[in-house]
């Protein structure tokens, strides 16, 4: 249908005559568009008042803005796709290559055939080790970047795409998955931001923009039909209208079936479906992420934390560490690291999120953190930078398994 929507208007492409002006769109390589407007050979900067209320300009005009929203339209549904591993038949796939809107985006993306992976041309699948023809009759998914981290070419694609200097539609080679830890694999509710207090209006509104919503008896929902699974973020907290109370804090994220309602173990749950949760609930912890203390009197806001680390970074003479947004910046011995500033979940650049469980109280080490208030997650962020810079000392077994070696 959405290329029926170009074919049927391609005389727009070829352009129209409206009293003695030329009117045409004209699409870019990437599938934007811009209405070009000549005289002659001239083309003019602004609609002349001449035609500005004619039904033939009028007409071009809107189709160009209804080009421009198919163009959006499908990135979305494009990534959704992905994210649900929706099958494609190879007939449909060649139809959306053909739209010379949706086409430019759709040809970045990886796709995936039985167990072959690689960028659509013409000639079919563009893999690693060279071309593949595309078989009539088995459906194609675009790929996931946990089905890559399985197969063990995710940091041979990326280093494709980087080299090749490909800008995807949305994030697909570079994609953050998130993996669940032996522990968790084998409970039915996921306990990884548990305690992390949120703002609700912010989290409502994150979690609404991805597929999410609210429930008056379970909190916030997404649900997975063609896999039959239910998710639920739980928190103590009003969704639906503003409360004057201290903020609630994530207790879990469960997984049930939508057809028994009984809970699911993770590992049971398909590894693409707990990834994308997984990315969404961080996210919105990222935005919504409050902090459990009060930033007056804790100084621990954002920007503070930046200068501890900093200042930290500088007294420790670690020349590896920068801070930049949100995030600060770790170049290690065996890979790069990111720590985000409000949630302090550690990441390594290319790669999967590092669980690295913080130890409070008594169960402190002896190192010693210069610039430290009382705000625990301070404490914790500057200890994950203390670690990840000094990479090459690491002999926990539970944190190094988690880190690919570059």
């Amino acid at each position: 249908m959405e290329s029926q929507q170009v074919t049927d208007n391609a005389a727009f492409l070829q352009g129209i005559d409206v009293e003695g002006y030329t009117l045409k769109l004209q699409l870019a390589e990437d599938g934007t568009n811009k209405l070009i407007i000549q005289q002659g050979e001239k083309v003019l900067k602004t609609v002349p008042a001449k035609i500005k209320k004619h039904p033939d300009y009028l007409n071009i005009a809107a189709m160009g803005k209804e080009w421009t929203k198919q163009r959006k339209r499908a990135r979305t549904i494009m990534e959704d796709m992905m994210i649900r591993q929706t099958p494609l038949r190879p007939q449909d796939v060649k139809v959306i290559a053909e739209n010379p809107i949706v086409s430019p985006m759709f040809r970045l993306l990886l796709l995936r055939q039985g167990t072959t992976t690689g960028f659509y041309t013409d000639e079919g699948l563009e893999t690693l080790n060279g071309t593949q023809k595309i078989k009539a009759n088995e459906p194609i998914t675009i790929t996931h970047a946990q089905q890559l981290y399985a197969d063990g070419t995710w940091s041979a694609w990326q280093h494709l795409v980087f080299s090749k200097k490909i800008v995807q539609p949305f994030k697909q080679v570079f994609r953050e998955i998130y993996i669940p830890t032996p522990d968790e694999a084998e409970q039915n509710e996921s306990l990884r931001y548990s305690g992390y207090q949120i703002q609700v209006k912010q989290a409502a509104a994150a979690l609404r923009s991805r597929g999410w919503s609210a429930d008056y008896e379970g909190g916030l929902r997404k649900v997975f039909y063609r896999q039959g699974i239910s998710v639920e973020l739980y928190a103590k907290a009003n969704w639906f209208t503003p409360a004057d109370v201290e903020a609630p804090a994530i207790e879990y994220v469960s997984f049930s079936s939508t057809r028994s309602d009984k809970q699911q173990k993770i590992a049971d749950i398909d590894p693409i479906l707990y990834s994308e949760v997984m990315r969404d609930v961080d996210m919105t912890v990222s935005i919504a992420f409050i902090g459990g203390v009060d930033p007056e009197t804790g100084n621990s806001t954002k920007e503070l934390r930046a200068a501890i680390v900093k200042c930290t970074a500088e007294l420790m003479k670690f020349n590896n560490v920068t801070v930049s947004d949100n995030f600060i910046h770790v170049k290690g011995t065996l890979a790069d690291y990111t720590i985000h500033l409000g949630s302090g979940n550690v990441r390594q650049v290319g790669g999967v999120e590092i669980p690295i469980i913080p130890v409070h109280g008594q169960h402190r080490g002896k190192l010693y953190l210069p610039f430290m208030d009382e705000d625990p997650k301070t404490v914790e962020i500057v200890s994950k930078m203390v670690l990840l810079a000094e990479d090459n000392k690491l002999k926990d077994p539970t944190i190094l398994k988690w880190i690919k070696r570059e």
